[in-house]
C-alpha cells in the first residue's frame, strides 16, 4: 500500500512540475478572468496604462495596445450609458411615476452589447503581453 500512495505521490508531483510555468522578474504574469485579466510585474498587480508605458519600445505589443484601446473605450462609455439609463428608470420607479421600462431594456441591451468589446479588449491585452514576453526572452534588448 505504502509503494502505491509513493508511486501516485510522484506522479502527481511530475505532473504538477510539467505544468509550472518559469518566470523571470522582467516576465508579465497574466491572470485570466472573465471579462477582464489581472497582469504582474515584478510581483505587483499593473494596470494597462502602466502597460502601455512598458511596451511603447516593441512595436507588436505596443499595436496590441492600440487595439485594446480601440475596444475598451467605447465599451466603457456604453456601460456607463446603460448605468445610467438603468439609473434613471429605477429613480422614475422609486418616485411613483409611470415605470419607464423601455429605459431599464435599452441600458440593459447597451451593456449586453458591450460584453463582445470587453473579450475583445481582454484577448488583445493577453495577446500584447505574450509579445512582450516572447520579445524579453528571445529577442535582444529595444532601444527606447
Amino acid at each position: 500500500m505504502k509503494k502505491i500512495l509513493f508511486t501516485f505521490l510522484c506522479l502527481q508531483f511530475l505532473i504538477v512540475l510539467s505544468h509550472a510555468q518559469t518566470n523571470t522578474l522582467d516576465t508579465i504574469s497574466i491572470t485570466k478572468k472573465m471579462l477582464g485579466a489581472d497582469f504582474d510585474f515584478k510581483g505587483k498587480n499593473i494596470s494597462l496604462t502602466k502597460l502601455e508605458d512598458l511596451y511603447k519600445p516593441y512595436q507588436d505589443a505596443n499595436d496590441e495596445m492600440f487595439m485594446v484601446k480601440r475596444n475598451n473605450n467605447p465599451a466603457l462609455l456604453l456601460t456607463l450609458l446603460g448605468a445610467a439609463l438603468i439609473g434613471y428608470s429605477a429613480y422614475k420607479f422609486l418616485m411613483g411615476d409611470n415605470q419607464q421600462w423601455y429605459f431599464a431594456g435599452g441600458g440593459a441591451l447597451m451593456i449586453g452589447g458591450t460584453i463582445p468589446l470587453y473579450i475583445g479588449a481582454r484577448n488583445h491585452s493577453i495577446n500584447a503581453a505574450r509579445i512582450y514576453n516572447y520579445e524579453i526572452r528571445h529577442l535582444p534588448k529595444a532601444k527606447p
